[in-house]
């Protein structure tokens, strides 16, 4: 299992590797993983194993934490993300087995990502964003981050968010007294095609992966709206 994303808002890119028999509780992270991300142009970038507990979020009592990740450093190898570049991802497991996937970055015209501060009553305000649309990009994530909160919704080239917004999950978009962190980004087709959709265990329809030898995402997206959201 797999989850990787290029994010062209970061300077370090992070690879998590697990294994899994199906069962949510059962993923395992995998040490010793070679992890190579090649780019555009033909370079490869190898993978750092590292410990950081912080950098994949689990749900809490139903999957294991997770502590080691995969990192490559940019600044390390002198190179950057390129909008509309084609990367390839391979990851090879102890045991030998090989997982591999590709993605494309957004081309956005959108750099660096437009800042703002907004503050927000959420007993009476509506939150409405647009922004320009730009070609390559498969659709736009909106997501809204506190310490209490995480709200994530797919848009097309704007939204109207009521203060009372909730995912289908019931995880509120605002928390009075908080203060969140938005983030629109241009999403690639392996992002949303992902993250749009969980498993069904009625239909027996599930996640859609593009990865050649495992399951999970290899994707990309480029931030181009960034807000402070101060909740009343």
């Amino acid at each position: 299992m797999i989850h990787a994303v290029l994010d062209a808002g970061a300077r370090d890119q992070y690879v998590v590797v697990q294994t899994t028999t199906g069962a949510l509780n059962q993923q395992k992270e995998v040490a010793a993983a070679d992890v190579v991300i090649t780019t555009p142009d033909g370079r490869a970038l190898r993978a750092d194993e590292v410990r950081d507990s912080l950098v994949y979020t689990t749900m809490r009592f139903i999957t294991p934490q997770v502590g080691t990740v995969y990192r490559i450093s940019l600044d390390k190898y002198g190179v950057a993300l390129v909008a509309g570049g084609t990367y390839s991802l391979r990851v090879r497991l102890p045991d030998g087995r090989e997982v591999t996937g590709h993605t494309t970055m957004p081309p956005t015209s959108q750099s660096p990502p437009i800042n703002s501060s907004i503050t927000f009553d959420r007993a009476r305000d509506t939150l409405r964003l647009a922004w320009p649309a730009s070609a390559g990009a498969r659709v736009y994530e909106v997501f809204i981050a506190s310490s209490r909160s995480a709200f994530t919704a797919f848009a097309d080239t704007s939204i109207a968010l009521p203060g009372t917004a909730q995912t289908s999950s019931g995880a509120f978009a605002f928390i009075p007294g908080t203060t969140s962190q938005l983030v629109v980004s241009a999403v690639d087709d392996n992002y949303y095609d992902y993250y749009r959709r969980g498993s069904d265990p009625f239909s027996g329809g599930g996640i859609e992966s593009h990865l050649v030898g495992g399951i999970g995402v290899f994707g990309s997206i480029v931030p181009i709206v960034r807000s402070t959201v101060i909740v009343r």
